[in-house]
């Protein structure tokens, strides 16, 4: 299975991928999710994407079309424990097991008829949402900015999370993945590593639940 994209929900309105540009990162394209309640800023890199997403319109985020999704719980994390992570899969045959029992979710945003799927597991909210997009979306982005920073790919990516409750989780389906990994921690805590930590630094950021290995 194949990375899509990464998103860290905000607490801050979007402030926090400041300090993403500060590190050396180029900015991509933002949005606002009409219908949905959110906005976002995206760092684009070869083989995916990382998403900083933050809500701008609690109705349309409480709303019956958008409630489904628990985006609402995860843009609130810091009162209802959820994880403020999300995985999104590039749309292959390869996920379609992992898919096999999911939510359908029509953004407004979206051409009829093309829906996000989400992993759909019982008490799961300890867990990143894991979701792909339709097959004609998926890897719709700009080609990657050459980063300051001198990252290019991403080659693993490692999700800090509370201890595993004795629930299924949609992580239980993705174990084997080489490039994925999941640990104990006591806070969220999302590990990119790019380029195979090459350049051998490390870098944590003071806003946001993530640290870059480069």
């Amino acid at each position: 299975m194949e990375l899509d994209h990464i998103f860290i929900f905000s607490t801050s309105d979007g402030r926090e991928g400041d300090e993403l540009v500060d590190f050396g990162l180029e900015e991509g394209p933002s949005r606002r999710h009409v219908g949905q309640g959110t906005a976002n800023r995206t760092f684009l890199f070869k083989n995916g994407y990382l998403e900083i997403i933050w809500a701008v319109d609690q109705a349309e985020l409480t709303s019956e079309l958008v409630a489904p999704t628990g985006l609402w719980e995860r843009a609130n994390h810091r009162t209802t424990g959820w994880c403020p992570f999300g995985l999104c899969l590039v749309n292959t045959p390869e996920t379609d097991g992992l898919f096999a029992s999911r939510v359908s979710y029509q953004p407004k945003y979206f051409p009829p008829g093309q829906a996000i799927e989400i992993v759909k597991g019982e008490k799961s909210s300890k867990f990143p949402l894991v979701f792909r997009l339709p097959r004609g979306l998926a890897r719709s982005t700009p080609e990657p900015p050459a980063h300051p920073a001198n990252v290019s790919k991403i080659t693993r990516v490692e999700f800090g999370l509370a201890a595993k409750p004795a629930v299924a989780s949609p992580f239980d389906l993705l174990a084997g993945e080489p490039w994925l990994g999941v640990r104990a921690s006591p806070r969220p805590l999302l590990t990119l590593n790019f380029d195979n930590q090459r350049q051998r630094r490390s870098r944590p950021f003071e806003h946001l639940p993530l640290v870059i290995e480069y």
